[in-house]
Parts: C-alpha cells; structure tokens; sequence
C-alpha cells in the first residue's frame, strides 16, 4: 500500500484526469516546451493504437528520485489498468536519464525490455523521440494480457455471510411488503 507519506515524498502522480470531456494528459512531470509535440504524438499514438490493440500509453516524469519512485508509482496505480503501458523516467535538474522503469500488464515483457534499452541509450532526455519509437515499439510488440486466464481464481463466501445475506433480505423483503401494502 503507498501511504500520503509516500505519495509526497516520491512525488507520484494521480491517475490524469478528463478534461473537455474526452481530453487527457500522455506525459505528466515536465510542463517545458518539449513536452508539446510529444503529447501530440502521444495522443496520435493513443488515437491510432488505442482501439486497434487495447492500449493506453503514459510517459511520467520524475525529477531528482530515485528508481524507487516509479516502483512506488506502479503500486500507487496498482500495475496500472489492464490495457496501459506506462513507462516511467527518472532525470536530473538538466534532463539527463538518470533511470528508466517501464510497467505493464502486457503478454509479453519484450515490450518493456526494448523500451527500457532504448531510452537509456538517450542521454538527454527527448519525449519526441521516445514518444516516435513508443509509437513503433507498441505498435509492434504490444500484445493485451487476456485475465480470462484467470477465470479458475474466485473466493467462495462463507457460511456467515451467506447466512447474514439471507437474514438481511429477508427483513428488507418483510419491510417492502409491509410498506406496499
């Protein structure tokens, strides 16, 4: 669990809210200049990509932290959802990739791994270009993991709480009867 403490002290992000009803921010942590046509590409890369293979992308930005931060940042959004890549990148005051931290429920981890190489070959840090090879990279090798797999996973209730169950509905139907008529 990612207590308040944790969420200040790595400074993680909120899931991205809508805006303008269907609207959403792809990069989070660096409001610079640079980050303009690369959202654009992100958003081209979540338009063209999202229906075709269940995807949603992020690129977060982490100033000054270390590694921990972007483990912090997936359990704070829980893996993220199902159908999201989320790659996140560690840089110092002059944008030099310090660490990079991709997480994913994809199939496969080639996604992550190829991801991961690429832009720490990068010595600054440059969202065009990361954000033109995710384009290519998911494009590619991204590949949705199916949780049908996962069908034989289920929790069986209890005798109590069938047994409670039972006896709250019983006195919610007694109570309806008694009202309608």
């Amino acid at each position: 669990n990612v207590t308040e403490e944790d969420k200040k002290k790595y400074k993680l992000f909120d899931y991205p809210q809508i805006y303008d009803g269907y609207k959403q921010r792809h990069i989070l942590g660096i409001g610079d200049s640079s980050q303009l046509k690369a959202e654009k590409n992100m958003q081209v890369l979540n338009a063209e990509l999202g229906p075709k293979k269940e995807l949603k992308a992020f690129i977060l930005i982490f100033r000054n932290q270390t590694n921990q931060a972007g483990i912090m940042q997936e359990a704070y959004w829980n893996g993220g959802n199902k159908n999201e890549f989320v790659l996140t990148i560690g840089v110092d005051n002059k944008n030099k990739i310090q660490w990079v931290y991709p997480f994913t429920w994809a199939e496969h981890s080639i996604v992550k791994v190829e991801t991961k190489e690429y832009v720490l070959q990068q010595e600054d840090l440059n969202l065009e270009n990361i954000s033109n090879f995710l384009y290519d990279e998911l494009s590619d090798n991204f590949v949705r993991k199916n949780f049908s797999e996962f069908n034989y996973l289920t929790v069986e209730p209890t005798g109590s709480s069938i047994a409670w169950s039972g006896f709250i509905l019983t006195i919610i139907t007694i109570c309806l009867v008694f009202f309608f008529v």
